[in-house]
C-alpha cells in the first residue's frame, strides 16, 4: 500500500519531504490503521507557527524521534511542542 501524500493545497507546513498519513495500513489481525491518526515526518526542528497550529489541530499528542543523538543535537525538535509527550530512540549512527 502506498502512503497517502498531501496535495499542495492541504499540505501541512510542518511536513518534510518524507511526510505522510499512515492510515490504511493493514495490521496482522486484518484491521486497518485509521486515516488521520498516525503521521510520519522528517524532523520537526523548523516548525512555523502555522505548522505548530496544524499539529495541535490534528491532535498529535506523542512525537517519537528516531534520529541519532548526533542528528537530534544538530537540529533539536522544536521546543514549542511542549505539552506533547516526546520519546526518543536511543541509537547511534552506523
Amino acid at each position: 500500500m502506498a502512503l497517502r501524500r498531501w496535495s499542495a493545497s492541504d499540505a501541512p507546513s510542518w511536513k518534510g519531504p518524507k511526510s505522510a498519513d499512515l492510515g490504511g495500513y493493514e495490521a496482522t489481525d486484518g484491521r486497518r490503521v485509521k486515516w488521520g491518526r498516525i503521521f510520519r515526518s522528517s524532523n520537526l526542528a523548523r516548525l512555523t507557527d502555522k505548522g505548530l497550529d496544524q499539529i495541535k489541530r490534528l491532535g498529535i499528542r506523542l512525537v517519537c524521534d528516531f534520529r541519532t543523538e548526533a542528528e537530534a543535537a544538530k537540529l533539536p525538535t522544536d521546543s514549542r511542542l511542549g505539552g506533547r509527550r516526546l520519546c526518543a530512540a536511543s541509537h547511534s549512527a552506523r
